[in-house]
């Protein structure tokens, strides 16, 4: 699960609640959804308090696609979405949180696999549309969850040359979390399939192929490594001997270093 995890505040300022509440005094026990009435500058002060949420929704839903609850988050946060949303008159965003809603329950409640894994395709879609409706910076960390530049992954790179894998099943396998050399090589491919809805053959080959990527970079890596510390050893033989003993004992510990991560590289392979 990537770092940020599940703590929240909501922050929003004075001039906000001033806005939503028509000037009325803020209790605790203020019923929003009951004080908020349909209009531009109130819908705009709730999209910003929406956006907010993204973070704790992009949260949950990472948890979805490794199929782990995340109890009391859910209801509590999509209810009060919802709520605010229902009482600004933004019924499109209600009507994407009562999606939310349905396809989260049926993660948990479906009968077979591939039930489950078309209400993990039903959230794949609806993270763009929903976030869509936040500011561009809030919906960026939704879409996170099932997208990732071009080139910052090797191993789904490496993945692409699997026949049967596409870009769907590359985008099941990013968002289960499924996209480090080291913890795809390590899994076993019941725990891919489980988690992607791929078959059991197709889990094998990806998890084989990942194996298989982590020796070939292992001994790039090595080769590499080697290859700078055979230059840094040429550098200080030709050193002029007036240098400052400082540089040259902090050069002499970086080639030990290098050495010494070349034979457990070495060792590995």
């Amino acid at each position: 699960m990537r770092p940020g995890a599940l703590d929240f505040v909501l922050d929003a300022t004075d001039a906000d609640l001033a806005a939503l509440l028509g000037g009325d005094a803020f209790t605790e026990d203020t019923d929003l959804g009951a004080l908020l009435v349909p209009g531009t500058a109130v819908q705009e002060v709730a999209s910003r308090i929406a956006g907010q949420y993204a973070e704790v929704l992009a949260a949950y839903i990472e948890q979805l696609f490794r199929q782990r609850r995340a109890e009391g988050l859910a209801t509590d946060t999509v209810s009060q979405l919802r709520r605010l949303a229902e009482g600004v008159g933004n019924l499109d965003q209600v009507r994407m949180l009562d999606e939310l809603i349905e396809a989260s329950g049926q993660v948990f409640s479906a009968p077979t696999r591939h039930s489950r894994q078309l209400a993990l395709n039903r959230l794949r879609s609806w993270i763009p549309d929903f976030a869509g409706t936040l500011d561009p910076t809030d919906g960026e960390r939704l879409l996170a969850v099932v997208s990732w530049e071009a080139g910052s992954l090797p191993l789904l790179d490496e993945l692409r040359n699997i026949h049967g894998i596409g870009p769907k099943r590359l985008a099941r396998l990013y968002s289960a979390g499924l996209y480090s050399v080291g913890v795809v090589a390590s899994a076993q491919p019941s725990e891919v399939a489980e988690v992607t809805g791929l078959s059991e053959a197709l889990a094998t080959e990806v998890v084989r192929a990942a194996q298989q990527f982590a020796d070939t970079e292992r001994q790039r890596c090595a080769t590499e490594v080697r290859d700078r510390a055979r230059r840094l050893k040429r550098v200080l033989v030709g050193v002029d001997i007036a240098i400052d003993p400082a540089i040259l004992a902090m050069a002499r510990s970086a080639l030990t270093e290098l050495q010494e991560l070349v034979a457990g590289l070495e060792e590995e392979s």
